[in-house]
């Protein structure tokens, strides 16, 4: 009898490592995938925001200027939005959401005039025909898709 209840405690044993080790396995890839996200989001939000900074400086010499976007339609599989809009307290601010993840990437663009309108808003899911932009004059920047043809 002592022997069964041995065998049968070794094969409890057994399962709770093989368990635990699943579950911790699964927690990191899942944190992996996350920072791995999250890095794409980024990169992309500073690439948006250089870009913005250089039709910033064009308007501030009174000219217009489109600048062409190259945006992945996907971040790791996921389905993204970006938005231009000004916070609260007027300052201009980026926004990258990915819905399905729950995550958000925001930068502030502290430098851009106040009385420039600053908005827009794309779905990545739009960046499989078209083509982002941003459109720029002395009075506002804005972000938009177009036809890509």
């Amino acid at each position: 009898m002592n022997e069964a209840v041995s065998y049968a405690l070794l094969i409890v044993l057994g399962v709770a490592i093989v368990s635990s080790t699943f579950v911790v396995f699964n927690n990191l890839q899942t944190s992996l995938i996350s920072i791995a996200i999250e890095s794409e989001m980024n990169r992309i939000v500073e690439y948006i925001s250089s870009n913005v900074l250089i039709a910033y400086g064009v308007i501030l010499e009174g000219a217009n200027v489109t600048i062409t976007l190259e945006l992945p339609s996907r971040i790791q599989g996921y389905r993204y939005f970006v938005k231009f809009n000004t916070s609260v307290d007027g300052e201009k601010q980026i926004i990258i959401l990915i819905p399905a993840k729950n995550l958000s990437v925001v930068k502030k663009l502290s430098t851009i005039d106040g009385s420039i309108t600053f908005q827009g808003q794309i779905d990545s899911a739009q960046l499989r025909e078209m083509v982002a932009i941003i459109r720029a004059s002395p009075n506002f920047i804005v972000l938009e898709v177009i036809s890509s043809g």
